[in-house]
């Protein structure tokens, strides 16, 4: 009797075995993570000081599972963001409450993909925002409620590190012109004096052969003579003709 009980326990306790692990099978088929059935999650960025960010809100469905009706709310730290805008505006309110931005979706066709934006300002602090993602509908086209996890993100607020300067390449010093040497300025030359006619006796006159005072034909015939080797009268102290001017 003992025996035939302990094998139908045995038996029974292969088969609960056998159920279990099609059950396992079944919830946790290929492509999805222990019966997730999508992630919602936002995204993460670098912004500096006292400027405009943007982050994505982003729907991952699993293989074969569709989305259809999803309320979504996104908490940040007002300390160091300010929620400036979102997108699609019909479906997003910044004024949910002081520290949340939500969300609401709907569509038979599906919701996977980026499905919404937030464009916060940062402050002036330099630290890291964290951004938390809280489901309260994630359902099927159906209205199934299906099992969906979320990520979180964050604002990394830092100062941009500055490139370096490239150092400007110093430009060639022109060489300087020669400067010319000055040209010596030759001395004037001296303007020949005439000399002065002699003190003594009257007033000589150019062709005044015989020194008479006048230049007339008897001068001109001494001339003549003169050139032609005669011999020409002349009276002390007229010069000889042909002689240079004293």
């Amino acid at each position: 009797m003992n025996v035939f009980l302990s094998k139908r326990w045995a038996t029974w306790g292969l088969a609960f075995g056998l159920i279990a692990l099609v059950a396992y099978l079944v919830t946790a088929a290929p492509g999805r993570s222990q019966g997730v059935d999508a992630t919602v999650s936002v995204s993460s960025v670098v912004a500096p000081p006292n400027s405009q960010t943007v982050v994505d809100l982003v729907v991952t469905p699993e293989a074969g599972i569709t989305v259809g009706a999803l309320r979504v709310v996104v908490s940040y730290d007002n300390a160091l963001l300010s929620p400036f805008a979102c997108t699609p505006d019909f479906t997003c309110n910044t004024s949910w409450s002081a520290t949340q931005v939500a969300f609401a979706f709907a569509n038979v066709n599906g919701i996977s993909g980026v499905i919404g934006t937030i464009t916060f300002n940062t402050l002036s602090t330099e630290a890291i925002a964290n951004l938390g993602v809280t489901l309260t509908t994630c359902t099927d086209e159906q209205g199934i409620d299906l099992t969906c996890a979320t990520q979180g993100g964050s604002i990394t607020i830092m100062q941009p590190t500055p490139s370096p300067t490239p150092s400007p390449t110093p430009s060639p010093t022109p060489t300087p012109s020669p400067t010319p040497s000055p040209v010596p300025t030759p001395p004037p030359t001296a303007t020949p004096t005439a000399a002065p006619l002699p003190s003594t006796g009257p007033p000589r006159l150019w062709g005044d052969v015989n020194c008479d005072g006048t230049v007339n034909s008897i001068d001109a015939l001494a001339t003549l003579r003169w050139k032609a080797g005669l011999p020409v009268l002349q009276v002390t102290p007229c010069p000889t003709i042909g002689a240079p001017y004293p």
